[in-house]
C-alpha cells in the first residue's frame, strides 16, 4: 500500500516499567483515503525508525499485516516501489463453522450406508455371496434404519 504522510505526531510517555517511550501516530492518505496509524517502538523497531525519520509528504510503501488480535499492523516500510505486497495470512473464520442440518444429514447418511455394508459383509462372512448380493444385503440394513419408526 503507498502512503504519503500529511502528519506525524510524537507522543511522549512511560511504558509499564516507567521507562519514557516515544509514539508516533501518522496521518497519512492512500489512493485519496485518509487513515491513521500508531506506530510503536517495540512492534515493529524498522517501522518506528523509518517514521521517525520521516516529514510531512514523504512518500512511503507499506506492508499490511493482521496480528493475532484481528488489527492491521505496518510490519515492513519502504521507499515507493520497494515493498511487494505479502502473502496473506491465515485468516481466522467469522461465523459459523458447524455443518448446516442438510450436511449432517448427508453425513449421517454415508454413515449408515458405511455400517450397513460392513455389518452386510459380517453377515454373509461364512456364506458364498457375490458382491452383488451384499451390497442388496446393505441396502435392506439401510432402507431398515432409515424407515418411519413404529409405534409401541
Amino acid at each position: 500500500m503507498e502512503i504519503k504522510i500529511t502528519t506525524i505526531e510524537r507522543i511522549y510517555g512511560e511504558d509499564k516499567f516507567k521507562k519514557p517511550t516515544t509514539t508516533l501516530e501518522i496521518s497519512y492518505e492512500s489512493g485519496g483515503v485518509s487513515g491513521k496509524q500508531r506506530i510503536v517502538p517495540f512492534a515493529n523497531p524498522s517501522v518506528f525508525k523509518t517514521l521517525d525519520g520521516a516529514a510531512v509528504g514523504d512518500s512511503f510503501d507499506v506492508a499490511l499485516t493482521t496480528n493475532a488480535k484481528g488489527y492491521d499492523v505496518w510490519s515492513a516500510i519502504g521507499a515507493v516501489g520497494t515493498i511487494k505486497a505479502l502473502p496473506a495470512a491465515a485468516t481466522k473464520v467469522i461465523g459459523s463453522n458447524y455443518e448446516t442440518a442438510d450436511e449432517r444429514a448427508l453425513k449421517q447418511r454415508y454413515i449408515v450406508r458405511q455400517s450397513s455394508l460392513a455389518n452386510a459383509i459380517a453377515f454373509h462372512a461364512h456364506n458364498d455371496k457375490t458382491s452383488d448380493e451384499i451390497i442388496d444385503c446393505a441396502k435392506k440394513f439401510e432402507e431398515y434404519v432409515f424407515s418411519p419408526l413404529e409405534t409401541l
